[in-house]
C-alpha cells in the first residue's frame, strides 16, 4: 500500500 500515507493524511486533514 503506498497510497495509505497519502490517503491518511488528507483524511486526517478533514478531520481536523
Amino acid at each position: 500500500m503506498t497510497i495509505n500515507l497519502g490517503e491518511r493524511i488528507w483524511k486526517e486533514r478533514r478531520y481536523v
